[in-house]
């Protein structure tokens, strides 16, 4: 088969989630020894991301090993580029992309076209739904966002296929180096961390995490807790027309309007406003104790993953995909479907995984067995042999 995919040349901590699942996924494929041509493009500007008609230009071998250099967690690219060069196959095409790029990539193609979707809360089905009709059938983690797909384009032919985990899921973090990241933080070595790593369109979902947070830990003189929020520089504010907001104002902006601290100042906030590569990710999990999911989701839910592959626990709201993703023996919040529910139910989480940091870990073992079984490499390979020989999902 052959996957279609977008890397960032030059930019390691720009590569989107989606492109970081057809790595995951290309080198599963290789190690499994299932022939893929791997079909590298050049991630276009924000500029023309949605308005191109034109197939984007593929990526060198040499800016492709560029960016393995400069994310250590991504040092195989050169090697899966090679893996990957053989003659292109004319039966399976799988293009890991968003939908405005199908009609460009799928529609000169022959054979079984397939697209996967990356579920997004800041794209509707109906807005999906025109480019659905390019691929033969649509691939994707969310059974709930199938069937609204379905609703909108009768007769897509639709299926479930959830991202795999990586086969390296941390790289060696030594303790000196974990010590000094923290140290940078002014985190202590006891510190219980809770973290969140939110993308540009996270503002309402920052907004409610610190009103969480502030309401399980405000005015505790006893709590040793932090809660380190990872976001690019700037939010897109939805209360100012989408206007650009520099996140450390933003959050300012928040604590500003709270009421005052009960009595013993507010528990430590951390921003860590810059964009991370895939090695500085896995320097956050290693780091981190309690990981935060917003009310919007996940999307592809790698972050999540990551964090529970990592003994991390994971805390965020029903529905989506992530139950599906992190099996039976994860808790979603409950009465998390309303921002003030969602609030109140993720304060109570937060509040319980500090008590009870030192208890029983035997929830997360369990997530992280369902995890190394379910979204192994083996058995995303074996569910897309299935999925291409014809079975229903």
């Amino acid at each position: 088969m052959q996957i279609i995919s977008f890397l960032a040349p030059g930019e390691p901590a720009q590569q989107p989630d989606l492109s970081l699942l057809a790595i995951r996924c290309v080198r599963a494929l290789v190690n499994a020894q299932v022939p893929v041509h791997w079909r590298v493009l050049a991630a276009p500007g924000s500029a023309v991301a949605f308005t191109s008609a034109l197939a984007p230009k593929t990526l060198t071998a040499e800016a492709v090993v560029q960016i393995s250099e400069l994310d250590s967690a991504l040092g195989d690219l050169g090697d899966l580029l090679r893996a990957t060069r053989g003659p292109v196959p004319g039966g399976v095409a799988l293009a890991m992309t968003a939908p405005q790029w199908w009609p460009a990539l799928l529609a000169p193609l022959q054979g079984r076209r397939i697209a996967y979707l990356e579920p997004s809360p800041f794209l509707q089905p109906e807005q999906i739904a025109p480019y659905c009709g390019y691929p033969d059938e649509v691939w994707l983690p969310d059974a709930d966002l199938a069937q609204q797909l379905r609703r909108h384009q009768p007769g897509l032919r639709t299926r479930m296929l959830p991202p795999v985990r990586r086969h390296a899921v941390q790289q060696d973090i030594s303790v000196d180096r974990l010590a000094a990241f923290r140290q940078m933080m002014g985190i202590g070595d006891q510190t219980f961390v809770f973290y969140a790593m939110l993308d540009a369109h996270s503002a309402e979902g920052c907004a409610d995490m610190l009103a969480a947070y502030a309401l399980a830990f405000d005015g505790e003189a006893n709590a040793d807790v932090t809660w380190v929020v990872q976001c690019p520089p700037e939010f897109v504010d939805p209360l100012r027309d989408g206007t650009p907001v520099p996140a450390a104002q933003f959050i300012e902006g928040l604590l500003a309007g709270m009421p005052s601290s009960r009595g013993h100042g507010r528990p430590k906030i951390v921003l860590l406003d810059q964009d991370l590569n895939s090695a500085g990710r896995d320097l956050l999990h290693a780091c981190g104790n309690a990981f935060l999911v917003p009310r919007s989701g996940d999307a592809l839910g790698l972050r999540a993953i990551d964090a529970a592959e990592a003994g991390n626990e994971v805390i965020g709201p029903a529905g989506g995909n992530l139950e599906y993703l992190l099996g039976a023996a994860w808790q979603a919040l409950a009465g998390s479907q309303s921002s003030d529910g969602f609030v109140q139910a993720l304060a109570h989480a937060m509040k319980s995984a500090w008590l009870r940091r030192d208890g029983d870990a035997r929830g997360r073992d369990r997530v992280q067995w369902h995890l190394a079984n379910a979204l192994s490499e083996a058995a995303w390979v074996l569910s897309v042999q299935r999925l291409l020989g014809g079975a229903e999902a």
